[in-house]
């Protein structure tokens, strides 16, 4: 600014120097039970979350196992702590900003909780029997109450958990108790089948035990892979994976079951059930059918990434490629209940450490590799699964017809088939004893 500024200029400087004066004063408050509410729709990113707190909530509690259930009206979960909840505590920390129990898995069920009951408004209730005393909290669109009952038989060192979710408004469940046709139950079904399949507690939906580490049939619907195995280097370190009890198998025998969603062979775990990491082996490859090649089938092997996977009380929280692409890929999960992760406890991000010790792992698994090469080498061919019973069935279907000549035909043309599908079969194991010489002979098996 030049020298010969207007006094009107520095007066307004001037004025803009100085401090300021308050004008008005007041005090802003905000409700606890509203604030708690507005908190809770907006911490899960998806809406099935929910159910995935109460796993993890289960788990950190120690609990013998867990049941959930899926019916028309609702979805019910039932699980037991290995300690005594404190009641009153327990019921002001779900409508306050109360600090939480400090007991393990307390503070996922109170967020899986507010999430779909305040967060959601989707009404639930839940039973806590604890000692001599019971206590009913229920939620009805957004408001939590609770009520005392007296315990006929009481638990002296655990508390018994019940939860019972509706399904939002104007949705419903289960069709005949067998097709799940409502969106929140398909949502929370894919959830758990997606992400607690490395459960360390025996987790039952339906009946149906999950924690065995497999893939879903809908996550692998787009992809052709054969699951070769599941490896678990034993550890007893406190940082070490639990390993999932679903996975059951007898002096590592061979499981005839190529070619299909369970593995084909099994390592021998350690007693004490604890692994560095739990890894799950693939044979990636494509088909297809030509005219001009022998038989109309081709097998052609195809380069897939290998990925590291974080696990945190038994819920896949954390999935990252480790830069390895070959036709055998691998799976490797960690134990992720010591890592830093946001508020939700959902979502950790693998560092370089995991991904180096992921590397590492994949190294160190070149003797179960070569095992699986050994027992591949001697196995031998038998029809799909699929072929057996689509084929199989026709020619059942044809002795059932009188005429000598048309049960013939069928015998013929089925018989044909089937041996179409041994030739097939055996194709595709030839090719995946190739690759795994190829990543077994690797000076480094973890390049990129």
């Amino acid at each position: 600014m030049s020298k010969s500024s207007s006094p009107e200029v520095e007066l307004y400087l001037r004025n803009l120097r100085q401090c300021g004066s308050v004008t008005s004063e007041g005090h802003f408050t905000v409700a606890g039970p509203r604030a708690i509410g507005k908190l809770a729709t907006f911490l899960l990113c998806e809406e099935s979350d929910w159910i995935l707190k109460i796993v993890q909530a289960a788990c950190a509690g120690k609990a013998p196992e867990i049941r959930i259930n899926q019916t028309r009206l609702s979805t019910q979960i039932h699980f037991e702590t290995s300690y005594s909840v404190d009641l009153s505590r327990f019921e002001k920390s779900l409508t306050s900003a109360c600090e939480s129990p400090r007991q393990p898995g307390l503070k996922d069920l109170e967020l899986g909780l507010r999430a779909v009951g305040i967060g959601q408004l989707r009404d639930w209730v839940v039973k806590l029997s604890v000692a001599e005393e019971i206590a009913l909290l229920s939620c009805v669109e957004g408001t939590v109450s609770a009520e005392r009952l007296r315990c006929d038989s009481p638990l002296k060192s655990r508390t018994e958990i019940t939860i019972g979710v509706a399904y939002p408004k104007g949705q419903s469940g289960k069709l005949g108790g067998i097709i799940r046709f409502g969106e929140a139950i398909q949502q929370e079904h894919m959830a758990l089948l997606l992400k607690a399949r490395a459960c360390p507690v025996p987790l039952y939906l339906d009946g149906r035990r999950l924690d065995d580490l497999s893939e879903s049939k809908m996550a692998a619907a787009l992809e052709t892979r054969a699951f070769l195995g599941v490896n678990a280097p034993s550890s007893a370190s406190e940082n070490a994976i639990t390993i999932p009890r679903a996975i059951e198998v007898s002096k590592g025998k061979i499981q005839d079951r190529f070619c299909s969603h369970s593995p084909f062979s099994v390592s021998r775990f350690p007693r004490h059930r604890r692994a560095t990491s739990l890894q799950r082996w693939y044979f990636n490859y494509r088909t297809t059918r030509e005219p001009r090649t022998q038989g109309g089938f081709s097998c052609q092997p195809i380069s897939a990434p290998s990925r590291v996977y974080l696990v945190r009380h038994g819920v896949v929280v954390g999935r990252t490629s480790i830069g390895v692409y070959h036709p055998i890929s691998v799976d490797v999960f960690l134990n992720a209940n010591d890592l830093r992760g946001d508020l939700t406890g959902l979502n950790v991000k693998a560092t370089e450490t995991e991904i180096e010790f992921a590397k590492d792992e994949i190294r160190d698994s070149r003797p179960f590799l070569r095992q699986v090469l050994d027992q591949l080498g001697q196995h031998t061919s038998r029809p799909l699964k699929d072929d057996l019973i689509l084929y199989g069935g026709l020619g059942a279907l044809g002795l059932m017809v009188p005429p000598l000549g048309i049960k013939a035909v069928v015998g013929a043309v089925s018989t044909v088939f089937l041996a179409r599908s041994v030739k097939n079969h055996r194709l595709i194991v030839t090719n995946c004893v190739e690759q795994l010489r190829d990543f077994c002979q690797r000076t480094g098996p973890v390049d990129t």
